[in-house]
């Protein structure tokens, strides 16, 4: 109102009364650009600076002289807008590395700063592959504050500037500021110009008064130095500095060898500022000379840039990370090889189930590669490969593992040859359970005809060439058996066979090797095959759970957890998957929970799954809590409208909606809460405590778009965020279900994060699960921090390969995540239609097996690498735990076996992303297995 207004300048005029006034120049002024096709690009010398969402950045430098030693009261950044902009609320962060503003004109020129570095081409912002965001927004030990935008006469914005923000410039804490666009979701180019338009140049006013007398400078108590090991690598050691925080703004920090080098001060972004006065508080240094003797000088700077007496102490670093114990060299056992045995004028061979055999040449993918795949058949694994002799299959297996074979039954002619298949089960104690699958593959036209289903067999009859495959030239038909190692099995080889009989009849020995180690039935690494709604289409419920029991129990077979998200974009909830509701608000109740618990509780007692994980409950699932749920959101948010054309109507949104908090009732807030706490409650009754119940919001506003029908309910990126709208309304929602859930164990906030490196401080301490894109190894700073800081466990989130790239790229997939500290991988949207039969989808894990008579799932082939890659992470699990390694230490062992790198390859920042690796063997990932056994006493 007016009368607040003038109220408000009235004690501003009081405030200032006597107080001077100081016009700050721009002494270097740039835009710092984020795109992928742009983080080189320097425009030191363009006369305009774009300011635009998580695309540009407006970084500044500013004269100090006219204001040091003020007490700075208020602060206004000018800029003139260089055309209409769509500027409201802007956030300004401190900068904790040094920079030079550059020539260029959005162009790649040496000596100014870009996206990548600090200084281009030679120093980054903070250390080998940093960027920006380590050393600003929250990150480095930065500050941030947020305010928005006021237009002035004749173009210019004024823009409040925290006199915290200038203090920190006066200290020496912050090398300029950034200024950045914090509604993105408009899409506007803001353009301002920049200090080369004479006219229109930005300035920065500050009132504020210079005290007659300083105050004394801050004292700092004693300091304790101790070596760190915690920060150690493989080359470097590391010191941890202890002291009282006392009352100051930042520390300065002096370290170097006992040996009287000159010493070097600690970049502020690795120097947090003084916590809680009197609190206890560390700083580590990191990067030092192992096991040598250091002295570290400590002072404490006040926000005028005055440093207290420094406090010295002595100590010697860190041993540098001692590097893991060798693990053995083993070869995978294996004969000279031979033609392989025939069947009338069939011949019969194996291989491993992960390789693919081109079902037109008999190649194998893995051997000759892709150029050969079909062409004439060459190579040598009819008559030798890695679990094939010539004669007899060899696998090697834990106790509880899933292992599978692959056997090759070959026609000379393209003429259809009939034959049986039998399982010939081994006798006495040493023989082999029956085997959990056995199937033939349904190959898939992805440019080369290549495996891709499990049809199970019925009847064991098979033809080859297929008549229902269609495959024009098929030469040879592959099967894929499963076999589960009982848990109790006892060490030693397990014997057993697979009978062809045509013409004439051959018994296929197989060899099951059980080692002296078993893997967990309850998975320490995650498979999450999430999916978005219900498996299967079916009117009647009791007809969708038979169909839905199969689908969950062929996921838990291979290791991995199904997980149907149980809401749609429009808000809507599918029958079943929660549970029927009475009332509102804080008086909401759960009035029947009896048909979702009778869908949901045979998954979370584990009396829906048998083999080796029965009666094992899934690790996870969803809760149905969104934004439409329990309490639909119109009617109880306030910040509604009904522009029928988008983006238009997300731009008003950003442009008008008050923050979250007070756009949602409070009948809203309290139902969420509510039901949350009768969640807790109700799974606490059943007993239903071994599973993780994730609170997760997945909603998009991209559907409010003419094209989906207006149908989306969400106003905001929840999946996938990018902008500080979505990330407060991730942290609204995250604090209701947290209200809810009172540390309830296992009922855990999700988040499903493309960029993490964009979270600043919005979700610190709220997220127990991140699902994250290639960014994991990106920005693996920004995941390390988050999950030494706040315990978040990660996942890494994909695609499955493509039909036509080896499934052993999903059990390397599974390894590269694990290494990198995730403790899952999660390929997106694993349900698919029948339509994957013939057309490929990289998508479709499981599909509907009707066509053949399964009520249920037929599994796809690169599942079962998947499948493989998770128990080769629960080898090197037993490892880790029994060695005492970190991540860092695992890698180390696994790149003397395996190599792991490969090309994270995504269409736009939100895709999912696949990762394309080199040529891989399956050998080496069965000696890494074998070398960790033997390890393990195995």
């Amino acid at each position: 109102t007016m009368r607040r207004a003038i109220c408000c300048a009235l004690m501003l005029m009081s405030c200032c009364a006597g107080a001077d006034e100081a016009r700050l120049s721009v002494t270097a002024d740039t835009s710092l650009q984020a795109h992928p096709s742009e983080v080189n690009l320097n425009s030191g010398a363009s006369s305009n600076i774009r300011i635009k969402g998580n695309e540009h950045f407006m970084v500044m430098k500013f004269d100090l002289a006219p204001i040091q030693g003020w007490d700075v009261q208020r602060a206004t950044l000018h800029l003139h807008a260089a055309r209409a902009h769509m500027l409201r609320t802007v956030g300004l962060s401190t900068i904790s590395a040094d920079w030079q503003e550059g020539q260029g004109r959005s162009s790649r020129v040496a000596g100014g700063c870009t996206f990548t570095r600090a200084v281009w081409p030679d120093t980054f912002w903070a250390g080998p592959g940093s960027d920006f965001t380590n050393v600003a927004l929250t990150n480095g030990n930065t500050l941030v504050r947020y305010t928005d935008v006021r237009p002035e006469a004749q173009g210019w914005l004024a823009i409040d500037v925290d006199p915290l923000l200038v203090h920190a410039m006066l200290c020496g804490d912050s090398y300029g500021l950034c200024l950045s666009d914090e509604k993105g979701q408009t899409r506007a180019n803001n353009d301002v110009h920049s200090r080369e338009q004479s006219a229109f140049r930005p300035y920065m006013t500050v009132i504020g008064t210079k005290p007659k007398a300083l105050p004394p400078p801050p004292s700092l108590g004693a300091i304790v130095a101790e070596p760190w090991p915690q920060a150690a690598t493989f080359e470097s050691g590391a010191i941890r500095v202890g002291t009282e925080a006392p009352q100051a703004f930042r520390y300065d920090l002096l370290y170097g060898p006992a040996s009287g080098q000159k010493p070097a001060a600690l970049p502020r972004w690795l120097t947090p500022h003084p916590g809680e006065a009197g609190r206890r508080q560390y700083i580590i240094i990191p990067a030092l000379i192992p096991n040598a003797d250091y002295v570290i000088r400590l002072a404490a700077v006040d926000r005028f840039g005055q440093a207290g007496k420094r406090r010295g102490a002595r100590t010697r670093s860190s041993p540098a990370k001692p590097l893991p114990q060798p693990l053995p060299r083993l070869n995978v056992p294996s004969a000279a090889g031979a033609e392989p045995p025939t069947v009338g004028d069939l011949r019969v061979w194996a291989c491993p189930a992960q390789c693919k055999v081109s079902p037109i040449s008999g190649n194998v993918l893995e051997e000759v590669g892709r150029d050969k795949y079909e062409g004439s058949p060459t190579g040598n694994w009819r008559q030798q490969n890695p679990v094939w002799d010539g004669r007899k299959a060899r696998l090697f297996a834990a106790r509880g593992e899933v292992v599978a074979l692959q056997v090759v039954v070959e026609s000379p002619a393209s003429r259809q040859r009939d034959f049986s298949v039998e399982y010939a089960a081994g006798a006495g104690p040493e023989a082999m359970p029956r085997p959990a699958l056995m199937a033939r593959n349904w190959y898939v036209r992805d440019g080369q005809w290549y495996a891709e289903y499990m049809i199970p067999l019925k009847g064991g009859k098979v033809s080859v060439p297929s008549p229902d495959n269609a495959l024009a030239g098929q030469r040879n038909q592959a099967l894929t058996l499963i076999w589960e190692v009982p848990l109790d099995a006892a060490p030693g080889p397990k014997q057993c066979g697979v009978r062809i009989i045509g013409d004439q009849t051959y018994r296929l020995p197989v060899e099951i090797v059980v080692q002296d180690l078993a893997i967990p039935a309850r998975t320490t690494f995650e498979l999450d095959l999430n999916c978005y709604g219900p498996v299967h289409q079916d009117a009647d419920f009791d007809e969708y759970l038979r169909w839905e029991r199969k689908y969950y129990a062929a996921a838990h077979r291979l290791r991995g957890t199904l997980n149907p998200l149980p809401y749609s974009q429009s808000g809507r909830t599918y029958p079943g998957f929660v549970p029927q509701l009475r009332g509102a608000g804080k008086d909401i109740k759960v009035a029947d929970w009896r048909r979702y618990d009778r869908h949901y509780g045979p998954y979370l007692d584990g009396s829906a799954f048998g083999g080796v994980r029965a009666r094992v409950p899934i690790s996870h699932m969803y809760l149905p809590l969104h934004e439409n749920w329990p309490t639909p959101i119109a009617g109880h948010y306030g910040a509604m409208n009904d522009i029928r054309k988008y983006p238009a109507n997300i731009v008003h949104h950003a442009l008008t909606a008050p923050v979250i908090e007070a756009a949602f009732d409070r009948q809203f807030k309290d139902a969420f809460a509510a039901v949350t706490r009768q969640f807790v409650q109700h799974f606490r009754e059943r007993g239903w405590t071994g599973t993780d119940l994730q609170c997760y919001q997945n909603n998009k506003y991209y559907y409010k778009d003419e094209r989906h029908g207006f149908r989306g309910t969400s106003w905001w990126l929840l999946d996938e965020p990018m902008h500080r709208d979505d990330w407060l309304a991730l942290r609204f929602f995250a604090r209701l279900f947290r209200s809810g859930a009172r540390g309830a164990p296992r009922f855990v906030y999700r988040g499903d994060i493309s960029r993490p490196q964009w979270q600043r401080d919005w979700l610190d301490g709220l997220v127990d699960v991140m699902c994250v894109s290639s960014e994991l190894f990106g920005h693996a700073r920004h995941c390390r921090r988050m999950k030494e800081q706040w315990g978040v466990v990660f996942w890494h989130y994909g695609t499955a390969n493509e039909i036509h790239v080896s499934n052993l790229s999903g059990e390397a997939w599974a390894l590269q995540a694990y290494l990198a500290g995730a403790d899952g991988i999660l390929p997106w949207n694993c349900i698919g239609g029948e339509g994957a039969l013939t057309k490929p989808s990289r998508t479709a894990l499981l599909i509907p097996g009707t066509r053949f008579g399964v009520e249920g799932p037929l599994v796809s082939l690169r599942l079962l690498g998947l499948c493989r890659g998770q128990q080769d992470v629960e080898y090197l699990n037993l490892l880790a735990n029994a060695k005492g390694y970190d991540r860092d230490q695992m890698a180390r062992l696994v790149a003397d076996f395996v190599k792991l790198e490969g090309e994270h390859r995504r269409n736009q920042a939100d895709d999912a992303g696949t990762v394309q690796f080199d040529r891989l063997s399956w050998a080496d990932f069965a000696r890494l297995r074998l070398a960790v056994a033997r390890a393990l006493g195995g």
